[in-house]
């Protein structure tokens, strides 16, 4: 609606490109197909992409989480563990659909197998024990105690 057609471009030519790559090198490759540059190093946090006419945009500046360099890296360990198959319709809860559920119920194991017994009751203070730990914490922050809360504590000195 701006005249940002480029970057509607470049959404397609990376959905293009994702559906023929199983892996990040065959991504870079399909995207230089095309005519676009990747600068996707380890080092750095994000994806660049610069179209064919020299615009730069961050994996993040397009408006779609699908396209982040972390989502990127699961989507392919996802298609290399799954023995994904160039050109293959994607499964309807989507690439990621299936690891998140395995995720969760991995998740529900460890709660499961690692069930603590119930923690015991917090403590509660008594009334002259709570005062003295506000005397306490007066005296910690630099403020005189008045005679009233001084006398009769026993601050363990």
């Amino acid at each position: 609606m701006r005249g940002e057609n480029w970057k509607l471009d470049l959404l397609l030519a990376i959905n293009e490109a994702l559906e023929y790559a199983d892996d990040r090198e065959s991504f870079i490759e399909n995207m230089e197909q095309e005519g676009y540059q990747v600068l996707w190093t380890d080092t750095r946090n994000h994806i660049t992409f610069i179209t064919p006419e020299g615009r730069r945009c961050r994996d993040s500046s397009l408006h779609d989480e699908t396209f982040h360099k972390q989502n990127l890296e699961m989507l392919f360990l996802y298609r290399q563990a799954f023995g994904f198959s160039p050109a293959t319709e994607e499964p309807e809860e989507g690439w990621l659909g299936e690891l998140a559920e395995d995720a969760v119920r991995f998740g529900r194991y460890l709660e499961q197998a690692f069930d603590t017994p119930d923690l015991p009751p917090i403590p509660t203070w008594s009334e002259s024990k709570q005062r003295s730990r506000e005397a306490l914490k007066k005296l910690a922050h630099g403020q005189k105690l008045t005679n009233e809360e001084s006398y009769g504590y026993d601050f363990g000195w």
